[in-house]
């Protein structure tokens, strides 16, 4: 209180530290919901991931992904294109001698892939809007009428501007490697695709 200099250094310090305490926090969680990917029990590490892909390969994707994430640790549907320039085959478009392969499947992929993007994202902005519906007492109507012009619009415009890790990797998922996905999932997909395809024909207009 008596050192208003050293006041603001401490808070940007304490600050910077604990946004990347979360940040790896965040990350480790990631790792652990990969278990129809990545196999621990004596697996070799294939660059086609023939084998499943290994707690190295996606601690790369993760790496790759912080440099084009916000704070938040979420990246833009615009950049899904560069971010899989980024990263490697066989999730990416990046060859071991750095250079991008990218064939014509591969543009229809990034299509697809934004299309999804775009339908969770419009998901999450229709759940949101249920929540905020729902509200029936006075004080949650007063806590949300108070939400609305801070966190709220905030979260609107994240969700349909930005993906977190895990959506973004699954998605890709689904689209680039298709023969990873069990057929119990695939099956669960059905109606989402139909809805991706629809969405995909209305950016393309």
């Amino acid at each position: 209180c008596g050192a208003p200099l050293t006041s603001r250094i401490g808070f940007v310090v304490f600050k910077i530290t604990g946004e990347s305490i979360l940040l790896n926090l965040f990350i480790g969680m990631i790792l652990d919901k990969f278990g129809f990917i990545t196999d621990e029990v004596a697996q070799v590490e294939t660059e086609d991931w023939s084998n499943g892909s290994s707690t190295g390969q996606i601690e790369e994707l993760t790496t790759i992904y912080r440099t084009l994430s916000n704070r938040d640790g979420y990246v833009a549907i615009s950049i899904v294109e560069p971010l899989l320039e980024k990263w490697p085959l066989p999730l990416g478009f990046r060859r071991e001698d750095g250079t991008i392969l990218r064939t014509e499947a591969d543009i229809a992929s990034v299509k697809l892939i934004k299309a999804e993007l775009t339908v969770i994202a419009m998901r999450e902005q229709v759940r949101l809007e249920q929540e905020t519906e729902a509200s029936k007492t006075r004080m949650q109507r007063l806590r949300k009428w108070i939400l609305s012009f801070t966190q709220e619009k905030q979260v609107f415009k994240r969700s349909l501007s930005a993906m977190g890790f895990i959506d973004m990797v699954l998605t890709i998922l689904y689209w680039r490697l298709p023969s990873m996905v069990p057929t119990s999932v695939k099956q669960e997909r059905l109606a989402l695709v139909d809805e991706v395809v629809k969405m995909a024909k209305a950016l393309a207009l």
